[in-house]
């Protein structure tokens, strides 16, 4: 379906310049990689997924050229390094809201904080008390700060990460709302994990920060 709010007269751009299509990435998206016609690829998504678009894209090249042109950002397991010099007040505040802001679920969160260690104790006792305060709740009230993740897929990959998180770690903090379903999680902090553990090396995509001395 063509867009026209997004194309009109206003914006200045041709009419067939943008066209968006719905569906599910296994049709839709696997159409488009594998099309010719396609030119150049951007993909924000699961390292697997990006594999199977660089392949397909080499494979299906459009008139001409070797290749497709691909873009890939995926698998993200974003850190925050907080050291000696850090102000603390700001390190906690910027943690906290960068892994539990829209509960975790953007490419940019923070997975995993690495705090060095003469400042680890003190953080680590701030980041738990101040995310303690935050609410998670129906998203329609206006006191909540984190609502349900996005489908019941996505909850019970998080979950699973929080189980193995228990055998892996030590859970400090956790933070359910299973009275209002099983895509109510939140904010969930993991210390005590090797760096190359799963839930330290794995993206999650949910409210579950690894904080590493």
């Amino acid at each position: 379906h063509l867009v026209p709010y997004l194309t009109g007269e206003k914006s200045g751009v041709p009419h067939d310049a943008l066209a968006l299509l719905h569906g599910p990435g296994e049709t839709v998206g696997a159409a488009l990689v594998r099309d010719p016609r396609v030119a150049s690829i951007a993909f924000t998504g699961s390292k697997e997924v990006g594999q199977i678009i660089l392949r397909e894209a080499v494979m299906n090249p459009p008139e001409g050229r070797l290749s497709k042109r691909v873009i890939c950002e995926t698998g993200g397991k974003n850190a925050i390094i907080v050291d000696l010099s850090a102000d603390l007040d700001e390190a906690v505040l910027g943690v906290r809201d960068s892994a539990f802001g829209f509960s975790g679920q953007k490419c940019s969160a923070c997975s995993r904080a690495i705090v060095i260690e003469g400042a680890y104790d003190t953080f680590l006792e701030r980041l738990i008390e101040s995310t303690r305060s935050l609410v998670v709740d129906d998203p329609t009230k206006p006191g909540t700060d984190l609502g349900p993740v996005i489908d019941d897929e996505a909850a019970r990959k998080i979950r699973t990460y929080i189980e193995l998180a228990k055998s892996e770690g030590r859970i400090e903090l956790a933070m359910m709302r299973d009275d209002l379903g099983v895509r109510f999680i939140g904010p969930h902090i993991v210390t005590n994990l090797s760096p190359t553990s799963r839930v330290a090396s794995e993206e999650i995509f949910g409210p579950v920060l690894s904080v590493l001395k």
